[in-house]
């Protein structure tokens, strides 16, 4: 097997000591790419191994404005914006926005960096998800983001694949302050995904409906 696909496998199943093997043995390997273009750093934050994040960042002599964006390196993304603004909507190889990573790892600071570089706050992902960055904001229930991207109006009855808006996820989560924020912000709560599914069938699904159904109803 070539190295570079036996350290995407290896940090792919969170075996730290055997990327740690292959980096030593072949330092140039921290430069690798998976078949969708992104890097090994970046396949390790989606996997959220910190201690992986810790040791190919030692590798690595520069961050793409979409990694320093999922790492919240504020300091990072202001001298690349600096150097390049119009990256603050570019997409990365598998098709996000820096301000789509920045919500999805809840990195408030970055995204609140990114929105007043003019960041298009309702920009989908270029990928099946079709994802907008109050989806993913709501995805990982953080409510500072959340509120973040409503007071700068986000388009909360967006839709993602399948249908799914912001409600349907926060329902579907039980997560009745988000479900409270979005409501308050205009979410409609009769709004059906392609299958008919509302955002009270979806929170029924996961029995959250006696969290929910005095909102929802």
């Amino acid at each position: 097997m070539e190295r570079s696909l036996e350290l995407i496998e290896a940090i792919e199943s969170c075996r730290n000591a055997r990327v740690q093997e292959l980096l030593i043995d072949q330092p140039t390997l921290v430069e690798t790419r998976t078949q969708n273009g992104i890097s090994i750093l970046m396949l390790a934050v989606y996997h959220r191994n910190i201690e992986l994040i810790k040791l190919l960042l030692r590798g690595r002599k520069q961050l793409n404005i979409h990694e320093a964006s999922a790492l919240n390196e504020t300091g990072l993304l202001d001298e690349l914006l600096d150097c390049e603004p119009k990256a603050v909507n570019s997409f990365s190889p598998d098709g996000f926005t820096p301000l789509g990573l920045a919500c999805f790892f809840d990195c408030f600071d970055t995204a609140k960096l990114l929105i007043e570089n003019g960041a298009n706050i309702n920009m989908a992902s270029q990928n099946d998800f079709k994802v907008a960055p109050i989806h993913s904001a709501v995805a990982s229930q953080n409510c500072e983001v959340t509120q973040l991207l409503i007071l700068h109006k986000a388009n909360v009855n967006v839709k993602q694949m399948n249908g799914v808006t912001p409600l349907h996820s926060a329902a579907h989560s039980g997560n009745r302050k988000i479900v409270d924020m979005l409501l308050q912000a205009g979410a409609e709560k009769y709004a059906t995904m392609e299958d008919g599914r509302t955002p009270l069938d979806m929170a029924k699904e996961k029995q959250f409906h006696h969290l929910l159904s005095d909102i929802l109803a």
